[in-house]
């Protein structure tokens, strides 16, 4: 190895997940979070039980494993008719 190469892998942050070498710290930061992903699993009423779940369980995968899961519960569900802005 040169010493440019010797100096240049001084400098490198490597990502944990998997492995790639980055210039600085945040980089290697970021392709980590990168590599987590959150899926949502809605639980719906019984047959002809509403058009809106009753439950979303989120789950946040990271590095091959659920990390953390999120349950929330309808409260309330009400009529409304609200223009939505398009935005061009």
């Amino acid at each position: 190895m040169t010493e440019e190469q010797d100096e240049k892998a001084k400098n490198v942050w490597i990502c944990t997940f998997c492995g790639s070498p980055h210039e600085t710290k945040e980089q290697a930061e970021k392709c980590w979070e990168g590599h987590s992903d959150m899926t949502v699993d809605y639980i719906w009423p019984g047959i002809g039980g509403g058009d809106m779940p009753l439950e979303c369980i989120i789950k946040k995968h990271e590095r091959g494993y659920v990390t953390k899961i999120a349950t929330y519960v309808k409260k309330e569900e009400k009529e409304v008719q609200i223009r939505e802005r398009r935005i061009k």
